[in-house]
Order: C-alpha cells, then structure tokens, then sequence
C-alpha cells in the first residue's frame, strides 16, 4: 500500500525557510532547479511582487514536515528520537554535566 504524499516545508532540504525544498521533494525534482526557475521568474515578474507573495504565502500555510508542536519541543523531542534509533537533529544533548568552581 502507497502512503500518501504530502506537501510539507523541508527542514532537510532548506535554505531559508524550506518551502522550496519541499514542493521539491513533493515533487521528486531537484531543489536546485526549483530555485534557480524560482530566481528567474522572481526577477522577470519582480515588478508584479507575485512570485514574493506567492513565496510569504506559502511560507506561512504550508505545514512544517516536523509536525506543529515539534519546533516549540526542541528538546524533547530530540531525546525522544535518539531512543527511538532516529537521527537526532538540531544541536546536541549533553547529559550528567557537571559545574566545578575553581576559586579556593
């Protein structure tokens, strides 16, 4: 059974905020591509702003691949996928951390 696929802003595949890298990975093309068409057009029609708004609109609609509650979660849910056998992502955990003073 397929699973569906899903439009969704990539974290993997971002330069600014991922909506490109993820209508590219919706789409199976290279990302590369989509942001040089993207430049090319935002330069032809940059007198229209249309390719910009079209870009702010779905930075702000389209849904994140984390999931919605994960991006205020950080780090849990990084704890939460290394158990799991998942690449953690984002910065690193430190645990059993201690504080020494050196003053005497």
């Amino acid at each position: 059974m397929k699973t569906k696929k899903k439009l969704m802003k990539s974290h993997q595949n971002r330069v600014l905020t991922g909506v490109l890298g993820g209508i590219a990975d919706y789409f199976g093309i290279n990302a590369r591509y989509l942001r040089i068409a993207y430049l090319v057009l935002t330069i032809l029609f940059i007198h229209t702003m249309l390719p910009v708004l079209i870009y702010l609109a779905l930075m702000v609609l389209m849904p994140s691949d984390y999931g919605a509650n994960d991006r205020f979660s950080g780090y849990d849910h990084q704890e939460n996928n290394s158990e799991m056998g998942a690449k953690p992502r984002g910065r690193k955990i430190l645990h059993d951390v201690e504080e020494k003073d050196d003053h005497k």
